[in-house]
């Protein structure tokens, strides 16, 4: 006979999850009845098992509040950023408050939102216009809705997780964590399968690939936990918890709507932000395959169906319109959410401004001849350059001639380099010349002697040329190629003055090298004395650059002061009124020039 073991499972507040699903399990006694007798009892309790409970998520959460007014010229991420700059210099201006509150309220920043009213409040800056007032008044209202969320995303445990995957000292892809069913889920698995909105957006803000299974990753010493469905995303961890937990909901609508919603809204947010719905549903190999909780998902009949077939299930019909929207290719490059937590198209926000960089990558999928999205990576993540601790966004976000990508499906960068178009020639060239092998490969440890020697033979004279304002022909070629040698095979460079092109941190990087390399390079030789300040005096780096316009003798002040040529990044001017006298000169050697 059938068995129904009213099962629910509890923890207290010291493990790692403070929710849990309520499900029904079957217990089957074959015995010496029939099949088609066990088939009918299967049926009727896949009946009994099923829900009618229907989301409440709307389409309003994730409707852009200012859906219906002009998009600023650069995305809303831009605006938020010169609204800040702004509200620094002048923070009592009343019009200054509501433009940064209202950009903090576009990109979501909650935290952010509210502190800006609190700040205008306690200086007594009181906004003018009426209606303008009613909303800051309905923002502040939102701010204590969504601080009052249910949420782990702010514990001082987790908290020290994220500031450590910063440091770059752990993987949030890698680290794994213990459910009350499931042992070894990754920590975006984690968030969606318990409903965590607020976790999940900014493990996905941290850079964290949504398509990622994490399946090598066994860490758990917890025997007594089932193993994860195999090839598992976090976006079919969200389906499947609010699989489980609509059943509960029919039972006990008080304790488990919340859990129920926040799964639901996290399947619909990982659609939009571009995840995989093709995925399918997989039991363990192992004995776990016939566990009570995997015998509830064989007589759901979930077995081996997809995200995009599992979503009528749900009980939203939002769901389901989402990843109806989502489904083509164009389709997605148009719509999908930026990574950053605002819920709006990578063209209304980060990639706004974005002149010649695209928010996407065509790739080769893991099946043979498919293609996947690949999408840029996280702009409010660490910066892949490892140079500094700023996010992407403030630091090699606008660079034209390296774009990070993230590939969902192995958590890894995919780094797009673009060569710029006088060396294309060069490169041609080299490769033809490899092929009717009229030159050899260069060993690494043969490269630095070469260019030394090539440096102390011929003069610094290529290295100049890169740009008449360079200084670089005056230097001596014995200390320059002397200093390379001083940095060794493995860290050397070729130290250029006009270094407009280069970013910021690599830039301070590279400056403190040199100048460290010069030094020893002195002391190697036992200069001392005015002969050594005189050598270091000439050939020290410095990270202030010239104004590139033949005719101005201006030199920065502040590292990256001046502004960059908006097609080639590759000059830098202090004014618009030089860039205008240079452009004749300048357009015959603008990398992109067409």
């Amino acid at each position: 006979r059938i068995l129904l073991s009213n099962l629910r499972l509890s923890t207290s507040a010291s493990t790692t999850s403070s929710w849990a699903h309520f499900i029904f399990l079957p217990i089957i006694e074959m015995g010496k009845k029939s099949r088609r007798r066990a088939n009918n009892k299967n049926k009727r309790l896949e009946e009994l098992l099923r829900s009618t409970v229907a989301s409440h998520t709307s389409e309003s959460s994730f409707v852009h509040p200012f859906e219906n007014e002009p998009l600023p010229t650069s995305g809303w991420a831009k605006e938020q950023r010169d609204a800040e700059r702004e509200l620094r210099h002048d923070r009592d201006r009343p019009d200054v408050v509501f433009r940064a509150a209202k950009a903090a309220r576009a990109m979501r920043q909650f935290d952010r939102l509210l502190q800006i009213i609190d700040k205008a409040e306690s200086r007594g800056v009181t906004i003018d216009d009426a209606d303008d007032r009613a909303l800051m008044q309905k923002w502040r209202e939102e701010c204590l809705s969504h601080k009052n969320q249910r949420t782990r995303a702010n514990e001082p445990r987790v908290q020290s997780l994220f500031s450590a995957a910063v440091k770059d000292e752990i993987s949030l892809d890698t680290a794994a964590f213990d459910d009350i069913e499931f042992s070894n889920l990754s920590a975006l698995q984690y968030a969606a399968y318990n409903g965590d909105v607020q976790l999940l957006e900014r493990l996905v803000g941290l850079g964290v690939a949504l398509d990622y299974c994490a399946d090598d990753v066994d860490t758990s010493s917890n025997s007594m936990l089932l193993k994860k469905p195999p090839g598992s995303t976090a976006l079919l961890m969200a389906v499947l918890g609010a699989l489980l937990c609509r059943r509960n909901v029919e039972d006990e609508e008080t304790k488990w709507r919340e859990v129920y919603e926040g799964e639901v809204e996290c399947a619909i947010q990982l659609v939009r932000l571009g995840a995989n719905v093709d995925v399918q549903f997989n039991l363990p190999s192992d004995g776990d395959a016939n566990s009570e909780f995997y015998k509830v998902i064989k007589i759901m009949k979930w077995v081996g169906k997809s995200v995009r077939e599992l979503a009528p299930e749900t009980g939203s019909e939002l769901l389901v319109q989402t990843i109806e929207s989502f489904s083509s290719a164009n389709d997605k490059i148009q719509l999908v959410n930026c990574r950053c937590g605002s819920r709006l198209p990578w063209k209304k926000c980060h990639s706004g401004k974005l002149s010649t960089n695209q928010h996407y990558k065509m790739a080769t999928g893991s099946q043979q001849g498919s293609k996947k999205i690949n999408w840029k990576y996280s702009p409010t993540a660490r910066c892949p350059c490892m140079n500094t601790q700023k996010i992407y966004y403030k630091c090699c976000w606008d660079e034209p001639l390296k774009e990070y990508f993230q590939d969902d499906e192995v958590a890894r960068f995919d780094v797009l380099r673009k060569v710029p178009r006088h060396l294309e020639t060069m490169l041609q060239q080299y490769h033809e010349n490899r092929r009717q092998n009229r030159i050899r490969d260069l060993e690494l440890h043969e490269i630095l002697p070469s260019m030394c020697a090539y440096i102390r033979k011929h003069g610094l004279g290529d290295v100049s040329n890169a740009h008449p304002k360079s200084k670089i022909g005056t230097w001596d070629p014995n200390v320059y190629a002397g200093i390379m040698e001083i940095m060794g095979d493995d860290d050397f460079f070729q130290w250029k003055d006009v270094h407009w092109n280069i970013p910021k941190p690599e830039l301070l990087k590279r400056v403190a090298e040199w100048n460290e390399a010069l030094e020893g390079y002195c002391d190697n030789e036992g200069l001392d004395g005015s002969e050594r300040e005189e050598v270091i005096e000439l050939h020290t780096a410095s990270p202030f650059a010239p104004c590139a316009n033949l005719n101005c003798t201006k030199v920065e002040t502040k590292v990256k002061e001046f502004s960059r040529c908006s097609i080639c990044f590759h000059v830098a001017y202090c004014s618009r009124a030089c860039s205008k006298e240079d452009y004749p000169f300048h357009k015959k050697r603008c990398l992109f020039a067409r």
